[in-house]
């Protein structure tokens, strides 16, 4: 509801199927609760899950066996992975709450495993087994899960971890220390390979900083004035938090108003009516519809001033809309 002040004097309308203010435009935005979004969205949230966790997720679902731990966080974890694959499109942001659960799952999953392979009442036979079991997994874990640069050196440095400690349990001497340590392999993979990043790192900083946002905002109230509503798309990045947070506008994404019972295009009409402009940033092979005037186009690394992600479009073009009819 945080833009509810749109439609702060507006009365109780109908709900609308589609909130387009340019009806010819797909929604690349929002999209609502339909159960008919869960066949092509539930996988697209899956292959984010596994290619966050990869081979993490084996240990994570291990967890689950513990009562209280499945108690406390499989039932959101279950739930919500289908829930949020019933809105329009896959977002990495909907799944906070189940990589939170994850997580937890994951640390503790990971370090019952190698306080198993190092516990002194395993069977040498069973050991072995369990440390072949391990290697296998991380070697095959690459066709299996989606590959993630930044997650492959944990897998392959907990895998070691574990089969180590299982080995050192093999050796009657090394067998108490081995007891020892194994519970907090998995700390100690993960430490070990967030400190190397570390060192390794050349501690550059992302070249948008606060010049880079100082021109940005310039640039765009140059274009925009005060006060002026963006009707825009993730297509573009995400322009509308950083235009609503540095520039005197406010932005918002298509499909939004939606989930308000309300449309775009009502959205517009108020603004406009009280005596603000309303503009839409599009990619740039939006067409120009009639009541739309091209105000300006930005390419390449300008789109940066737009607070547009080069990345996702070659080319941005914004527009303003014409007064609108009163209905």
């Amino acid at each position: 509801m945080e833009f509810r002040h749109l439609f702060s004097a507006a009365p109780a309308t109908p709900p609308i199927a589609r909130a387009d203010l340019l009806p010819d435009l797909a929604l690349t935005s929002g999209g609502g609760f339909r159960l008919r979004n869960l066949p092509h969205v539930l996988p697209a949230n899956l292959r984010y899950l596994a290619g966050a966790f990869g081979l993490f997720l084996l240990p994570a679902l291990g967890a689950l066996r513990g009562r209280l731990i499945a108690a406390a966080l499989a039932p959101y974890a279950l739930t919500a992975v289908p829930f949020f694959s019933c809105w329009g499109h896959g977002d990495a942001r909907y799944q906070v709450g189940v990589v939170l659960a994850l997580l937890m799952l994951t640390a503790a999953g990971t370090s019952s495993w190698c306080a198993t392979l190092a516990s002194p009442t395993l069977r040498s036979r069973t050991r072995l087994t369990l440390i072949a079991l391990t290697v296998l997994a991380v070697v095959v874990a690459p066709a299996v899960f989606p590959f993630q640069e930044q997650r492959r050196p944990l897998e392959v440095a907990a895998g070691a971890g574990a089969a180590l400690v299982g080995v050192a349990a093999l050796v009657p001497v090394a067998a108490p220390a081995a007891a020892a340590i194994g519970p907090l392999v998995p700390a100690l993979a993960f430490a070990g390979v967030g400190l190397t990043r570390m060192m390794r790192g050349t501690g550059a900083r992302d070249p948008f900083q606060s010049a880079q946002v100082a021109r940005a905002r310039d640039t765009l109230e140059s274009v925009l004035p005060p006060g002026a509503l963006v009707f825009t798309t993730p297509a573009l990045g995400r322009p509308a938090e950083n235009i609503t947070y540095y520039a005197h506008a406010e932005a918002h994404y298509d499909g939004e108003t939606a989930l308000l019972n309300s449309s775009n295009l009502e959205a517009a009409r108020r603004w406009q009516a009280s005596g603000r402009r309303v503009f839409l940033l599009r990619p740039g092979d939006t067409p120009r519809l009639p009541g739309l005037t091209e105000v300006a186009r930005r390419s390449g690394p300008q789109l940066y001033d737009w607070f547009v992600d080069p990345s996702r479009t070659p080319e941005a073009v914004l527009f303003e809309v014409g007064t609108l009819p009163k209905r």
